[in-house]
């Protein structure tokens, strides 16, 4: 389990100002490269072999919503809010943007907060489809963020990371005799790997797994 935390009023209010005002004076050559790094970012968290969590804390502006979207579970504060404000200065949004439309439940959702620039409160983000769980406090992310590792502490590693992967290469993909042989093939792959193996054993001797001996600790 990876967790990203922060501190402060802000959960993370984006890129710098000054950054994004020396844009501005960049050739289109030095944005593209800019954007690219850290759409890599977003791309490599997502692709993470672990289940992502982000606890927030603040508000969250900007590019935080994309580093948001990229995460596997996100749970928040009931005081948080989320913005993004970039149309407002005459900007477009980050490289952001795929992750965005693909965690929000509906395209409108996604017109409200990358185009209209809406300030949505923590509730109305939940309905949104970026956040999953809302807590009262800052404490109680803790409380959540352990109660996520419990779950995950009974999972097989190498299984989270290759259904995670299953799940990221055929999401919006229509089924297929293509996707069928893949997500065939994955099965077969961990089936008759020592995880499979150790779990079944595990059911049959009524014990616990041996993953699940070392708890993971948030």
């Amino acid at each position: 389990v990876v967790i990203i935390k922060s501190e402060g009023k802000f959960f993370s209010n984006g890129f710098d100002p000054q950054h994004l005002l020396a844009e501005s004076e960049m050739s289109d050559e030095e944005v593209i490269a800019f954007q690219v790094q850290y759409a890599k970012i977003l791309y490599c968290l997502q692709r993470l072999p672990a289940f992502t969590v982000a606890a927030v804390q603040g508000t969250a502006m900007g590019a935080a919503i994309g580093l948001l979207c990229a995460c596997d579970y996100v749970v928040s504060v009931k005081g948080a809010f989320f913005t993004m404000s970039e149309t407002k200065l005459g900007a477009v949004p980050t490289t952001s943007i795929p992750y965005i439309t693909r965690r929000c439940t509906f395209i409108k959702n996604v017109y409200q907060l990358v185009l209209a620039g809406a300030k949505l409160p923590a509730e109305e983000a939940k309905s949104y489809g970026f956040v999953d769980m809302v807590v009262e406090e800052a404490k109680d992310l803790e409380v959540e963020c352990s109660h996520m590792c419990d779950r995950m502490s009974l999972c097989a590693p190498g299984a989270v990371a290759a259904t995670k992967e299953a799940v990221l290469n055929t999401v919006g993909v229509p089924p297929s005799s293509f996707m069928t042989n893949y997500i065939a093939g994955v099965v077969a792959d961990i089936r008759k790997g020592p995880e499979c193996k150790a779990g079944i054993q595990a059911v049959q001797s009524k014990s616990r797994p041996k993953w699940a001996d070392t708890p993971i600790v948030p």
